[in-house]
């Protein structure tokens, strides 16, 4: 099993998955703290929460967390889907200054799975995503880092460009660089 983290840093400013804005080239502007926790629950999370984001912070080598009072981070809810029905995770939201986001555990069977984690300033904390018979997608913003809170394994199925995490029977983990 291999402990990996991806983390992707360029000079890139938002492609067109970002929206509109993306054709003009300019730099992130993104919302600022106060008006992303206004429009997003940000928690500091209970004991088991606050483990998954230290393994997650513990796997990269350089981040900007080093304070805990900078821990507060965003969740989102653990998704379902089976033969294509449940929902996907999409964080389109862009903050002005580097924010966690907690991904709940994402359990996947016989589907094909996106998420969209698109915030360049994101530090996105994978709970565990379990696929069988299923296809897992993500796209990664260029500038945003992931990692997976959990040691990975996959049976008879295959994790590709940085995802060797979680857990994969019969089907397929990949990243996608999105706005490079």
């Amino acid at each position: 099993m291999q402990i990996l983290a991806l983390a992707i840093a360029g000079g890139a400013t938002a492609g067109a998955a970002l929206g509109e804005d993306a054709k003009a080239k300019e730099p992130f502007k993104g919302v600022s703290r106060e008006e992303y926790s206004q429009r997003f629950p940000l928690t500091e999370g209970d004991s088991d929460a606050q483990k998954v984001i230290s393994d997650c912070l513990a796997l990269w080598p350089s981040h900007p967390f080093k304070n805990p009072k900078d821990r507060s981070f965003r969740t989102f809810a653990p998704t379902v889907n089976i033969i294509g029905l449940g929902g996907e995770i999409k964080d389109d939201v862009v903050t002005s200054y580097p924010q966690i986001i907690l991904v709940k555990p994402s359990i996947n069977v016989l589907t094909k799975t996106r998420f969209q984690l698109l915030n360049p300033n994101g530090w996105y904390c994978l709970r565990v995503n379990i696929n069988v018979l299923s296809k897992n997608a993500i796209d990664l913003h260029c500038q945003a880092h992931i990692a997976d809170s959990v040691a990975g394994f996959a049976v008879m199925g295959s994790h590709k460009d940085g995802t060797g995490r979680g857990v994969t029977v019969l089907g397929k983990s990949f990243v996608n660089k999105v706005g490079c």
